[in-house]
């Protein structure tokens, strides 16, 4: 959750700088609402446990771990740009525009970060669920009878 709440926030400022890879995407936003919903579905699922609701679980953190390989290569093609752009144009900035690209490529750098852990987490998240998963194919089935009421005679 708090990863998805730090995704969602840093997305803020990279989306009124205009930053041109960040705003065809807008992964920051995606990721941090998929955080945000996969962490629910897991703390929801440990609570009250149901096989529709583990499978649907599993679902949503395998395609969490997809999307953060997603995110990671947009990330670091935007971290990409935004170092070719400072280094080609350094000499011609004024020092505003210094730092505030620098800003913009440490953002970027934190975002990615974001999405490797979370990645990490989600996936780890997903093979516990498959686990649970395949526990509920091997358990007993243990039926109980109604004990038959006996006459009195």
């Amino acid at each position: 959750l708090f990863l998805g709440c730090g995704q969602f926030m840093m997305g803020i400022p990279l989306r009124r700088d205009g930053h041109l890879i960040y705003n065809e995407s807008l992964t920051a936003f995606w990721m941090g609402a998929l955080f945000i919903t996969s962490g629910l579905l897991c703390i929801f699922s440990e609570k009250k446990p149901s096989k529709k609701l583990v499978t649907v679980c599993q679902c949503l953190c395998t395609v969490s771990a997809l999307a953060c390989l997603i995110c990671l290569v947009r990330h670091s093609f935007s971290m990409n740009e935004v170092n070719h752009f400072f280094t080609i144009t350094f000499n011609k900035m004024d020092s505003w525009l210094k730092h505030w690209m620098e800003t913009i490529f440490y953002i970027e750098l934190v975002l990615f970060l974001h999405s490797a852990v979370g990645g990490v987490l989600v996936t780890v998240m997903a093979v516990f669920s498959v686990k649970a998963l395949r526990s509920t194919k091997t358990q007993a089935i243990v039926v109980i009878q109604k004990p038959k009421t006996e006459v009195p005679v």
